[in-house]
């Protein structure tokens, strides 16, 4: 629901349902039919996280690309946040985004986070202000999907799509 209640409305939401044994496909099927916004893809079989990102992936038809797991909210307004760093950012291919982890939180730690935004110029291992210059920077650093909004162009160009794992596929994935 937090992405509904964002008041963004130039906006494409895909649901994916990973053939759920539970309620969850009848609520995201309520939902598609309350809301024109929302694509729905239900697996034919349990697939997996990856394969279940693929094929969001697949039908999503955006400019930009943001992964939220079902435990996962976005914070008020943080989608005109997103639009205005693309604005600014003059369409970069990746945003990093601020986040805020309940993990690091009930642990007594401040999760550092920084917004960033970067385009293909700056994906380069001499950088140490690009893409590259923070996966290095592992104190800034976060191998979560669900951080970055990426240009869909992007990933499509580079065929960045998920490898077939079960646990730790956005590490793998937001490395690439």
């Amino acid at each position: 629901h937090s992405v509904l209640e964002q008041g963004y409305n130039d906006i494409e939401i895909i649901l994916v349902d990973d053939n759920s044994t539970d309620k969850s496909n009848d609520i995201c099927m309520s939902l598609s039919v309350e809301y024109n916004v929302i694509k729905l893809h239900r697996n034919s079989h349990n697939l997996g996280v990856s394969a279940s990102r693929n094929n969001g992936l697949k039908m999503a038809s955006g400019d930009y690309i943001i992964f939220l797991d079902s435990d996962d909210l976005l914070y008020e307004k943080s989608l005109f946040g997103v639009a205005k760093q693309i604005k600014v950012g003059n369409y970069p291919d990746l945003i990093i985004a601020n986040f805020t982890s309940e993990r690091f939180k009930n642990r007594g730690e401040i999760e550092l986070s920084e917004d960033f935004s970067f385009d293909n110029t700056s994906i380069d291992a001499d950088n140490p202000n690009g893409a590259v210059g923070h996966i290095k920077n592992f104190r800034k650093f976060s191998g979560v999907c669900w951080r970055y909004a990426i240009k869909r162009k992007f990933i499509v160009k580079n065929n960045l799509f998920f490898v077939d794992a079960r646990i730790n596929e956005d590490n793998e994935y937001t490395v690439r």
